[in-house]
């Protein structure tokens, strides 16, 4: 459904439903741009006054895209976008009113968006976030990108690399039993290892012959799991690393990512994947001391996932 709404933007006017370009958001989400159902939220800022007014066809300036979760409790602010010449305007606070009176409307209880700090817009997108009544920004994870082959010329990585594991066994993912999958639950259920770091996340892309883990007295005590990523050619994604944080056993969370680090550059994936993707959840401290202390002056580049929302009941 389309309809314009004119309103205080001098020049312009808004248009729910409309026909918006690919380029006013990500690859990912250009599919709901022109292929709307009840769930979809597209509304474009566009230049000039209503086309029923002038018969003239509208030319999109600004758009921002959002979507109700399958559960219909939150509204998702997936993407907003004002192109250059028509920025400082108002028109990205215009349409953030819009998508927010829209969430309102499908009885959200809350909205959300998910952004990383690595594009120039970050900040203005942060000050309309700011001056519409979402939550100030937080850091949820942090992303970097690094070569394996600049990650294996670091003194630490060699060495835990060409040293066994402290008390433990290491298990190679191809090989994972039934007994060690029952293992792993039986820890995820009981809240001894995080659910966000469950080594099940999308197993269907699991790069099996680098992902590793470790085992003692029968159970998987440790694990590095990492993925292929199908929207990132050419890069092994580092996503899921746990390492049980008994005095024994200090020390096994670098082996496992230097190890995996040894496994990546001599697998089958890495002639069409020869870039790493890190990612780490900010509350994993141990992972985020690791990063900060002994990977990062390896990385080319580094960046943060960050969450805001803001409450609509």
């Amino acid at each position: 459904m389309k309809y314009t709404r004119q309103d205080d933007m001098a020049g312009y006017h808004t248009t729910v439903g409309a026909d918006v370009p690919e380029r006013f958001t990500f690859p990912a989400f250009r599919s709901l741009l022109n292929h709307c159902d009840d769930a979809t939220f597209v509304c474009a800022a566009q230049l000039g006054a209503p086309p029923q007014t002038t018969g003239a066809t509208p030319t999109p300036v600004a758009a921002i895209l959002g979507r109700m979760s399958d559960d219909g409790k939150k509204a998702k602010l997936m993407s907003v976008l004002v192109d250059p010449p028509h920025r400082r305007r108002g028109l990205a606070t215009r349409l953030m009113l819009q998508f927010l009176e829209w969430a309102a409307l499908q009885e959200a209880d809350y909205a959300e968006v998910r952004y990383t700090n690595r594009s120039k817009s970050t900040s203005a997108l942060e000050a309309v976030l700011g001056a519409t009544g979402w939550s100030r920004p937080q850091d949820t994870m942090t992303f970097a990108k690094a070569d394996p082959n600049t990650l294996m010329k670091l003194d630490w990585i060699r060495q835990q690399s060409s040293c066994p594991p402290r008390l433990t066994e290491p298990v190679y993912w191809e090989n994972l039993t039934t007994s060690d999958r029952t293992s792993i639950k039986r820890q995820l259920d009981a809240g001894n290892a995080p659910s966000e770091v469950s080594p099940f996340w999308e197993e269907e892309n699991i790069a099996a012959d680098i992902s590793l883990g470790l085992r003692r007295d029968g159970d998987i005590v440790g694990w590095m799991v990492c993925h292929t990523i199908p929207v990132l050619p050419h890069h092994i994604r580092y996503s899921r690393s746990f390492a049980c944080p008994v005095r024994a056993g200090r020390g096994n969370g670098p082996w496992l990512m230097a190890n995996a680090v040894k496994r990546h550059l001599a697998s089958s994936y890495y002639e069409e994947n020869p870039r790493i993707m890190f990612d780490l959840m900010s509350d994993n401290t141990p992972m985020v001391r690791l990063f900060e202390k002994r990977i990062k002056p390896a990385v080319d580049e580094a960046y943060e996932l960050r969450i805001s929302t803001i409450a609509l009941r």
